[in-house]
């Protein structure tokens, strides 16, 4: 453990578990932020509850490169796209990708490295999840806090 880490005690770290459990399988929730240093271990949590509660979700990685350009961020789902890009047109077409095969499902979407998120890509992001198309869990980095 390096300085400025702190391990996070068994209770804590199942109250978490529990929390974005909670989150994850709530209908009208749209998502969350988990933010805290590097190596508190957010996307163990966030795997470990996604395979608890047996869901699967997209990954996006974001990273100061790909923050730099517009849709950077969603370019992993914009292979096949051939419009110009635009937001619009954007939104479109990773709606279509993105939407949950069954009635009233949420895809769940999970971005890494979110403090790296270029604007296009967190207008889009946040579109889809305000319309109930997907629910976010956004990993940044950041002092984080405990209660």
């Amino acid at each position: 453990m390096s300085a400025g880490e702190r391990e996070v005690p068994g209770r804590a770290r199942l109250a978490a578990r529990r929390e974005l459990a909670k989150i994850l399988t709530e209908p009208a929730s749209t998502g969350v932020v988990l933010s805290g240093p590097i190596g508190c271990e957010k996307s163990s949590l966030v795997d470990r509850v996604l395979r608890g509660e047996k869901l699967e979700a997209v990954r996006l990685l974001c990273s100061a490169v790909l923050g730099e350009s517009n849709f950077g961020t969603l370019s992993p789902l914009l292979v096949d796209f051939t419009e110009p890009l635009k937001e619009a047109g954007v939104l479109k077409h990773v709606w279509n990708l993105l939407r949950s095969p069954k009635p009233g499902g949420k895809t769940i979407v999970v971005v890494e490295e979110a403090e790296h998120l270029d604007e296009a890509s967190a207008f889009v992001l946040t579109q889809l999840a305000s319309a109930g198309c997907i629910k976010l869990i956004l990993m940044t980095v950041g002092q984080g806090h405990s209660e």
